[in-house]
């Protein structure tokens, strides 16, 4: 059953990430051409959906071949998540784009 679970969870983990960057990439198309906190929402709700899906697993007890992937797409796609934060931060920054939404 252990298996079976953890293959359920990696295929949840991509479908949720690929989601997540997928309301991301949506929101900064909307941030750029149409409306600033329409943008920064999409922006939030995808970069949640990315770190709520890559949150360590608390309640699995066995160390088999399928828990050990799973494990190993969360760091990845963790790290691939934080990078694209620190990315959107520095455009952000560099564009000014805070001030719009202050207007």
């Amino acid at each position: 059953m252990s298996r079976e679970q953890d293959q359920i969870q990696l295929t949840q983990l991509k479908f949720y990430w690929i989601a997540g960057l997928l309301s991301l990439l949506v929101g900064l198309l909307t941030l750029f051409r149409f409306n600033a906190w329409l943008g920064f929402s999409g922006i939030v709700v995808g970069i949640s959906e990315m770190l709520v899906w890559t949150s360590p697993l608390f309640f699995n007890k066995s160390l088999n071949q399928q828990f050990v992937s799973l494990l190993d797409y969360k760091l990845t796609l963790s790290v691939a998540t934080w990078l694209i934060i620190v990315a959107l931060w520095l455009i952000i920054d560099e564009k000014n784009l805070l001030k719009k939404v202050g207007k």
